[in-house]
């Protein structure tokens, strides 16, 4: 009887625990061309292709480690509750890559459950390479939101201001780094910056106040002559 009690909580527990997890939590993922690794927030026991998440912090997820012809390869990615919420999104990816033979690494950042947001959107990359940096910032699966590609070997920095589709949630962003090394021992660095500030103007406001300061700009010209 005792073990039937016992078994009984057991179950009702893990129901318990099974409802009250979240829902839905950040992800990396890396790609080199044929293997994916996933890694997911908060997930500390790792699995097939699913290595264990190296932060210790919800918002937080990091993974090091190897990949195919990338003998190093390190990225973290900082989203809510650590870094912004879900009506004021703000999301970072920081990495690095080294790679033994030429060859191609996709690495994504995605979280959910974002909106209302405002619609004014601020994204950013910088870093260094010795081969091709490409950043991707996407709303939803598909929908591009902004977009760079960085040559050479020299340090490269770039920021765009964009609009979201629409700021009703809930929706998803993304942000995707694409590395493309031509040769053996080549290093790739990155910081990829994504982020809707709160009561942002759409674009179009925005050039509406730009046209109305030139406009005063102009009146008190002619004022002077």
């Amino acid at each position: 009887m005792r073990l039937m009690k016992l078994n009984s909580w057991i179950a009702a527990i893990g129901l318990v625990v099974a409802a009250s997890g979240p829902a839905a939590a950040s992800t990396i993922t890396i790609f080199d061309g044929s293997t994916t690794l996933t890694i997911t927030d908060q997930d500390f026991i790792p699995g097939p292709n699913a290595p264990a998440d190296m932060a210790g912090a919800a918002g937080i997820v990091s993974y090091a480690g190897t990949i195919g012809v990338w003998t190093f390869s390190v990225s973290t990615g900082f989203s809510k509750p650590a870094y912004g919420s879900a009506t004021v999104p703000e999301m970072h990816l920081d990495g690095s890559a080294l790679s033994s033979a030429a060859g191609t690494l996709t690495i994504t950042f995605t979280d959910t459950g974002f909106g209302s947001t405002g619609t004014l959107v601020e994204a950013g990359v910088g870093g260094a390479t010795d081969g091709t940096v490409k950043y991707e910032a996407l709303q939803g699966a598909t929908s591009l939101v902004s977009l760079v590609t960085a040559f050479n070997e020299e340090p490269y920095k770039y920021s765009d201001v964009t609009e979201l589709t629409g700021g009703v949630g809930p929706y998803s962003l993304t942000q995707k780094i694409t590395l493309t090394h031509k040769s053996s021992w080549t290093v790739s660095s990155f910081n990829a910056t994504l982020s809707v500030p709160e009561g942002g103007a759409t674009l179009s406001l925005l050039g509406l106040g730009l046209l109305g300061i030139v406009g005063v700009g102009r009146l008190t010209r002619s004022s002077r002559a």
